[in-house]
């Protein structure tokens, strides 16, 4: 199954060059018939050794392919636990995640990443500058990888799940024309499943269980 783009038309889209790595090699080291695998940073160097950089307007339409996309969870235990949530407006360029919310954040891995020393960490990390205003003390830790066919989305993507703990409770979007946010205990997450990305979904059932 392949999936067609509906903003294949943009030309940011079409000459965007972001980080894959063959299917296979997921399939191969996690498995397959789950959607979220606990993983170690050695899958992390084994899947780094297979990436390369596509173009993202192929990578969309084959399956062949996953685009590594890191995904961050940002939580505070302070007053008590809650869970940061987005919501993506209808200004972002993926038409397909318009108006879903997202305890995601992160993006493709381009190839300015790979003048860094490790352009997985790199990429990371410039996402969630472009995305947000970085408290001054946080605790960023890796949990896994969603490997799924969930929805056509997932089909031709991986994430790099990592949670980002801070400490504070305070955290402030950037791009305040493309998200909102809020914070959400629990039970007011699993209110808003219906109208969650997949990949968010996923999440959330791992943080039930």
């Amino acid at each position: 199954m392949t999936t067609t783009p509906k903003n294949s038309t943009n030309d940011k889209f079409n000459s965007e060059q972001v980080l894959v790595a063959p299917d296979d090699i997921f399939k191969t080291i996690l498995g397959d018939g789950e959607d979220f695998f606990r993983s170690s940073a050695e899958t992390l160097i084994e899947i780094k050794r297979k990436a390369s950089f596509i173009a993202r307007e192929k990578a969309e339409n084959d399956e062949s392919f996953r685009q590594i996309i890191p995904y961050v969870v940002i939580y505070r235990t302070h007053p008590k636990t809650e869970f940061f949530l987005f919501k993506r407006l209808n200004t972002q360029g993926e038409e397909r995640l318009h108006n879903l919310y997202s305890l995601g954040a992160g993006g493709h891995i381009n190839p300015i990443d790979k003048k860094k020393h490790d352009p997985l960490s790199a990429g990371l990390m410039r996402e969630l500058e472009e995305e947000l205003f970085l408290p001054d003390s946080y605790e960023l830790s890796f949990k896994g990888w969603i490997y799924s066919r969930i929805d056509p989305v997932a089909c031709v993507h991986a994430g790099m799940i990592y949670l980002m703990n801070v400490p504070d409770g305070e955290i402030r979007i950037r791009e305040t024309d493309k998200m909102t946010g809020e914070w959400c205990d629990i039970p007011a997450l699993i209110s808003r499943k219906d109208s969650m990305e997949g990949w968010s979904r996923i999440v959330l059932e791992h943080l039930i269980g």
